[in-house]
This record gives structure tokens, sequence and C-alpha cells, in this order.
């Protein structure tokens, strides 16, 4: 008698980062996606990606730029029933930078620790 071998895979998930479309281009989208720190945070959490502006508190008259994560929701089944016992659920965090123009903002988002993102979040 023959036995059937099924190799068991991890399910994907159906969700991945998404992008909005109204703040980010899909250019800009590529590349912030593939920088480590937005890369690792994308692994384990599913969120939609913007770019947003907002005054500097020391010159209010400066405009600078920030990423910003909005419906984050875990991938894994274990986090997803951590959050759902959790009395603080974080939905969105904001990454803010001193950049003023795109070419700067792609730089400070580059130059982000791999964990940076994971400690805003759990902050």
């Amino acid at each position: 008698m023959k036995t059937q071998r099924i190799n068991y895979a991890t399910p994907m998930a159906f969700g991945a980062l998404k992008r909005d479309s109204s703040t980010m281009t899909k250019a800009l989208f590529n590349i912030v996606s593939e920088y480590p720190a937005v890369k690792e945070f994308g692994k384990k959490y599913d969120a939609t990606l913007s770019v947003s502006a907002f005054y500097s508190s020391k010159n209010p008259s400066r405009q600078q730029l920030a990423l910003t994560f909005d419906d984050i929701k875990p991938k894994g089944f274990v986090e997803k029933i951590k959050q759902a016992f959790s009395k603080k659920v974080v939905n969105a965090i904001r990454v803010k930078t001193h950049a003023t123009n795109e070419e700067d903002f792609l730089a400070e988002i580059a130059n982000q620790h791999t964990d940076s993102i994971f400690r805003i979040y759990n902050k």
C-alpha cells in the first residue's frame, strides 16, 4: 500500500503592506517597502502605508514628512489572539522624519534600524 506524503507549508497571509494611493505613488511605495525596517515589519503585520505631512514643533512654518502605518493587523495566529485579549490595541503608527522633500525622506527611512518600527509599535 502506498501512502501519500503531504509537504506541509505555513499558509501565506492574504494581506500585506498596501499603499494609500491618495498620498503615495506606486514608485515611492515600491522603494519604501523594500527598506529593511519596513520589510521586517511587513513580515509580521499587514498595514496600509501612506506619507503624511506635519508641522515642526521648533519651526511651525516648516512642514516635514512622516511615514504612517494604518490599519495594522498581525499576520500570525498567536499575535491575533494576543491582540484580541489586549487592552491596548495599536491600529496606526507614524514614523516622523526631519525631511522636507522626497529624497531626504527616502534617505531617512533607509537609515532606520531594522527593528525601529517594532520599537515604535510596542511603545
